[in-house]
């Protein structure tokens, strides 16, 4: 076993990961490159590395394990698994100080990007490490199709998101009332139809590199779904092979309260970055979107008692808005207490009907 640091690229003031992994005994050839980012997911990350290694294909693959140098035993794990399987397993052990921190939140992008650097597939499949794949064969299934089907760039599935605590039901995803077996770049503007745990990409980046503000907004997995959706069709397979716990050590548990505002100005800026990446060929469908996400911002602004940066972009879009969110953002203001025990009987509501297709109807408070 050797550690090495070869095919990186760094800025001065980053950090090279060590690999641990043998040259000797890996595929000089993988089809496909498994990519787990992890940090501080000691319950979880043996599931998630057990769910790669189990895959049964005709064809090599390797699995990318990059360690974000956690505080609890998620490290050690990993190297066990890779001095246990050294033929398969790739272990990138990264410093802290190469963290990117996205809207003040440490965050796994500089571990993503450099695992991305580094994999020699011409797929790549993605599992983060509190998630794990369920069916043996998912690779093979995800591969062959896109080997036939030369128009997709892009082979997803069915996943079960659970709650660890089992406060609420679990649900598939995608939901039943937005579900289609094929997507294109212009569904995923409106909003993300599959799992991280479910992706696999037909790679577009292996000679051109990903646009500099990937690593500025939080959403990376959504970010790449775009990128590849806008060179082709996005396909989900109807089988689950895969689940995506939700748990409150999460990445996304930051999605709400204090990181609301920033979320959608985040969104906002996101959107204007992936009209200008797409020749502004979708321009109006964009403009519109950032309308919308402009009229979630006023809310979200009231929320945290700043009236005047509400009522400021209120006035710049109220010519635009319908008058649905008028209403609803004149209720807001005028009405808070009101609003807001009319917000907490939605919530509750919501609550008892998870993403049931009732619920996900229900949209005023959104």
């Amino acid at each position: 076993m050797k550690e090495r640091n070869e095919h990186q690229t760094f800025k001065a003031d980053e950090i090279p990961s060590r690999e641990i992994s043998d040259p000797a005994v890996l595929s000089n050839d993988p089809l496909v490159s498994v990519i787990i980012v992890t940090y501080n997911h000691e319950p979880y990350i043996a599931e998630a590395i057990e769910g790669t290694l189990m895959q049964k294909t005709n064809f090599p693959y390797e699995v990318l394990i990059g360690e974000d140098d956690s505080s609890d035993g998620t490290r050690e794990i990993c190297k066990e698994y890779a001095a246990k399987h050294p033929d398969r397993i790739r272990l990138f052990l990264n410093d802290r100080k190469n963290v990117i921190y996205i809207g003040g939140q440490p965050t796994g992008r500089w571990n993503f990007i450099n695992l991305l650097k580094n994999s020699k597939g011409k797929y790549i499949a993605l599992c983060e490490g509190d998630d794990y794949w369920t069916d043996r064969y998912k690779l093979q299934k995800q591969v062959d199709f896109l080997e036939n089907n030369p128009e997709y760039v892009v082979c997803s599935h069915l996943a079960e998101n659970f709650h660890q605590d089992n406060t609420r039901k679990s649900y598939i995803f995608p939901h039943q009332s937005t579900k289609k077996e094929t997507y294109t770049f212009e569904d995923f503007l409106y909003r993300n139809h599959i799992n991280t745990c479910s992706v696999v990409y037909r790679w577009q980046f292996d000679k051109t590199p990903l646009p500099e503000w990937f690593s500025d907004h939080f959403t990376g997995d959504y970010s790449l779904h775009l990128l590849h959706a806008y060179q082709g069709h996005v396909k989900v397979l109807p089988e689950v092979m895969a689940k995506r716990r939700i748990h409150s050590k999460g990445i996304m548990s930051g999605s709400r309260g204090k990181y609301r505002v920033w979320r959608i100005k985040d969104r906002i800026s996101f959107m204007h970055n992936i009209n200008e990446y797409s020749n502004y060929g979708y321009d109006q469908i964009i403009r519109n979107l950032i309308t919308n996400y402009q009229q979630s911002l006023i809310n979200a602004l009231l929320d945290e008692n700043n009236e005047h940066d509400s009522k400021r972009i209120y006035n710049e879009i109220k010519h635009i808005m319908d008058f649905k969110p008028k209403c609803k953002y004149l209720f807001h203001l005028y009405f808070p207490d009101l609003f807001s025990a009319s917000k907490r009987i939605y919530n509750q509501t919501r609550k008892t009907l998870d993403y049931t297709s009732e619920g996900y109807k229900l949209r005023f408070f959104r």
